[in-house]
């Protein structure tokens, strides 16, 4: 049986070896490549066949850590990093990226005339790069860096007119910069950097017109930068570094206005630093550092919004250095040592930039500016003494809140730069402070209250500890107060309560305790009340009801106790209502059918019940529906079939009895129903099968009995099918084999019988098959090796028979197998002990014969042992 594998084996070695003593192209098509296997019909797709052997002439040019499966018992679209496609299919992509890959790149690659991409980054390969990859006139990208790749470019790649990135960085390739490359006319990334290039840039690269990135840093490219680079009104990065050009920078670059990279450091360059720099007002990066340039740092470089990195270092500047350099917002990384012209002082908010080298400008500090009252934070502070006010009060409060954490509050340093303050209005006032994830580690401060002019206070992902300070009940237009994900603990204040144009409140995930304060509901503009994940106990207080604004109520994840106020089906805004996981019981309020506005009702994990009220089927406005994992009782309303709008579903987890209603076969945007859990009784309702995007069905663990429709098969969307645990009869239908997206199909612990439809196999995008618990008979399918993207499948507890197929050890992602207590025979197949993320197997409880292969030992969890078969020789 396994003779014939060895067999192709050494053919396609003797082929091979013919092969690489051939570099050109493969006119005859080798055994392995028309065995039938690896390309279907060959004779149909003689194309096809071609590239097999150009790929197969290619692999002997290649040695890699871990051997690449192309051979005779592959199909070539499940070889490594191969993609078919086209009509008639073709290699369209290859892409052998990191894998450890030493050798040399084939010629024959040149052959595979259909190729869109060739990706073999990060490598080992050496040589040099072949010609005949020129004659790819197909090809979109090329992607050859990070190899030891040797020798010149090959000017045959200016004839690929389709390429669009060409990528050859990070190797030792030598030589010139073929002018043809100025042929490449679709090109948007050309990377050069980091070989041994010599001799100019070309100035045709001025016509590649579609071009956003050229890198040729790190080479040794000589004499001037070409005028033409400023036609290139695409490019975003130019990186020029590290070679021995000359001259001034051309004022042609000054077009590039969406240019963000620039950078020519480590030349040759001499002349000023233009001042038409200023216009390139896209700019981040400017590395001019190792050069020539002479003269003034041009202070209208600070105009640069975006400027992130200013290099300068290592020139002949000479004049002071611009305090407007201080004041760029974006500027983070500065170098200016190695300019020993220059001369005055250094502004001091300089040194506070994550990466400077000021340490080494032999220059003083500026002189340190005045407090609040002087135009150090604040600018003309004689003319705005509301906001000297508010600088006084930050800077009292800044170690309070802080604590652990930093922040850039200082009296040297404009306000418009703190952290997380936003200054507005006129006269200019401190309106909002966010200082969400900021590492803060303090106390909120009561001082805060001071800020009168405060519309926004957001402190939210910090760690803040203590309690919430009532005094932030005295600031009188603040409208946003966002504290969540600290660790906040005490009682929410009532005095919130009096906050008149607060519109959001966000409390939620501290460690807030005690009961909801009822003041709440005197927030005449509160649209978002967020409380959850806190410790907060009690009723929910009826008088949130009468808040007239409220789109937004989530108090979930609380240990809120009693019933439902039925009040709140009078707050005709609500859009959203979450109260899941707290203790709430008693009935869900009939009044709830009321909120026309309604979208979410999360009512889940609580101790809920009665029943389902049929009155919340007049909810035409609601989306999802989640009252699982309650106690609720008595049958399914068939008026939620109203709920036209309806897309989850949530049910499970309590005591539903009789039938599932036919009637929520009519939610027409459907995705999820979960029924799962409850007591249902009766078959299941054939109308489900007209809800066009159900995706998730789940029905387990009820009473439901009689067949599984045959009609659930009509079901495009399907991707989760659910119905363990029931007392379904009848036969598996092998109509559920064209349900194309099924990923999942569990039907454990009924009393289906017949055999295990073969058909299955054509469902290529299963991950879990779970049949156990049956009266399932005859053989297991062979066919089910064919789903492999199988993860666990069991079949234990029925009455198969027959021999365990071999071909499931081609289920490669398999981690979980089951197919114990059944009455299989014959030997256990060796191809199992192949799984490579087998964790599961449980094999006891059959007829089985002959031994065990060791490697079967090794499996995690196993019940060999209770299989009493001898090992295997080794």
């Amino acid at each position: 049986m396994r003779t014939r594998p060895v067999a192709a084996g050494l053919a396609a070695l003797l082929l091979l070896a013919g092969l690489a003593a051939a570099p050109g192209p493969v006119r005859a098509a080798p055994p392995t490549c028309e065995n039938g296997i690896v390309v279907p019909d060959p004779e149909a797709n003689r194309g096809l066949v071609l590239d097999c052997a150009n790929l197969l002439a290619a692999k002997t040019l290649f040695d890699a850590p871990t051997p690449l499966n192309w051979g005779g018992e592959t199909p070539i679209a499940e070889w490594d990093g191969v993609t078919v496609g086209g009509e008639p299919p073709r290699v369209e992509e290859l892409d052998l990226s990191s894998r450890g890959l030493t050798g040399r790149i084939a010629p024959q690659l040149g052959r595979l005339t259909a190729l869109r991409e060739l990706t073999l980054p990060d490598n080992r390969l050496a040589g040099p790069i072949p010609d005949s990859l020129g004659d790819l006139r197909d090809l979109e990208s090329l992607s050859l860096h990070g190899n030891a790749l040797d020798g010149p470019l090959p000017p045959g790649l200016g004839l690929l007119a389709a390429l669009r990135f060409l990528e050859l960085h990070d190797n030792r390739l030598t030589g010139a910069i073929p002018e043809r490359f100025g042929n490449l006319r679709g090109l948007v990334v050309l990377s050069l950097s980091d070989n041994q290039l010599t001799g100019l840039i070309p100035p045709a690269l001025g016509s590649l017109s579609t071009l956003e990135s050229l890198r040729l840093d790190g080479n040794q490219l000589t004499w001037v930068i070409p005028a033409e680079m400023g036609a290139l009104r695409n490019l975003r990065h130019l990186l020029l570094t590290d070679n021995d050009l000359e001259g001034h920078i051309p004022s042609a670059l000054g077009f590039l206005r969406d240019l963000e990279s620039l950078s020519l450091g480590g030349n040759r360059l001499s002349g000023v630093i233009p001042p038409w720099l200023t216009d390139l007002s896209a700019l981040r990066l400017l590395d001019l550092a190792g050069n020539e340039f002479k003269g003034p740092i041009p202070p209208g470089l600070a105009t640069l919004a975006g400027l992130d990195t200013l290099l300068l270092a290592d020139n002949r500047l000479t004049g002071p250095i611009p305090p407007a350099l201080a004041e760029m917002p974006a500027l983070a990384r500065l170098s200016l040592a190695g300019n020993p012209g220059l001369d005055g002082c250094i502004p001091l908010p300089l040194h506070d930039l994550p990466d400077n080298d000021l340490s080494d400008v032999p220059l003083p500090d500026c002189p340190p500016p005045h407090p609040c009252e002087t135009d150090g934070a604040v600018f003309n502070a004689a003319a705005r003494p509301g906001l000297v006010f508010d600088c006084k009060i930050l800077l009292g409060l800044k170690d309070t809140l802080a604590g652990e954490g930093t922040l850039n509050w200082d009296a040297a340093t404009p306000m418009l730069l703190w952290d997380g303050i936003v200054i507005h209005g006129t006269p200019r006032r401190v309106w909002g402070i966010d200082l969400t994830s900021r590492g803060l580690t303090g106390r909120i401060p009561p001082d805060l209250a001071g800020l009168t002019d405060l519309r926004a206070l957001w402190l939210g992902g910090n760690r803040l500890t203590g309690g919430i300070p009532p005094a932030l009940a005295l600031l009188p237009h603040l409208s946003s107060l966002r504290l969540q994900r600290n660790q906040l603990a005490g009682p929410i204040p009532r005095e919130l309560g009096a906050l008149p144009h607060l519109q959001l409140l966000t409390l939620s995930d501290n460690r807030l305790s005690g009961h909801i304060p009822p003041q709440l509901s005197d927030l005449p503009g509160l649209i978002y009340l967020s409380l959850n994940g806190n410790q907060l106990s009690g009723e929910i207080p009826s008088e949130l009801a009468s808040l007239p604004s409220i789109g937004y109520l989530w108090l979930y994840g609380n240990r809120l106790s009693g019933s439902i106020p039925a009040a709140l089906g009078s707050v005709a805004q609500l859009v959203h209502l979450d109260l899941h996981d707290n203790q709430l019981s008693g009935a869900i309020p009939a009044e709830l059918g009321d909120l026309a506005a309604l979208g979410s009702l999360r009512l889940h994990g609580n101790q809920l019940s009665g029943p389902i009220p049929a009155e919340l089927g007049a909810l035409a406005n609601l989306w999802e529906l989640w009252l699982d994992d309650n106690q609720l009782s008595g049958p399914i309303p068939a008026e939620l079939a109203a709920l036209s709008r309806l897309w989850f579903l949530r049910l499970q987890g309590n005591q539903l009895s009789g039938p599932i209603p036919p009637e929520l076969g009519s939610l027409p945007v459907l995705r999820l129903l979960h029924l799962g859990d409850n007591d249902l009784s009766g078959p299941i309702p054939a109308a489900l099968a007209s809800l066009p995007g159900l995706t998730n069905l789940r029905l387990n663990d009820n009473n439901l009995s009689g067949p599984i429709p045959i009609e659930l098969a009509s079901m495009p969307s399907l991707g989760a099918l659910q119905l363990s645990g029931n007392q379904l009869s009848g036969p598996i239908p092998v109509e559920l084999a064209s349900l194309s997206q099924l990923r999942e199909l569990r039907l454990s612990d009924n009393q289906l019988s017949g055999p295990i439809p073969p058909a299955l196999a054509a469902l290529g995008g299963m991950q879990y098959l779970f049949l156990d618990g049956n009266q399932l008979t005859g053989p297991i399918p062979w066919s089910l090796g064919l789903l492999r993207r199988m993860q666990a499948i069991s079949l234990a507890g029925n009455q198969l028979s027959g021999p365990i197929p071999p071909e499931l050890g081609a289920l490669r992602f398999v981690w979980f197998v089951s197919l114990s207590d059944n009455q299989l025979s014959g030997p256990i197949p060796i191809e199992l002990a192949d799984l490579p993320r087998l964790a599961v197997l449980y094999l006891g409880g059959n007829q089985l014969s002959g031994c065990v292969p060791p490697a079967l030992r090794d499996v995690q969890t196993n019940d060999l042992a209770d299989v009493a078969l001898p090992d295997c020789p080794p």
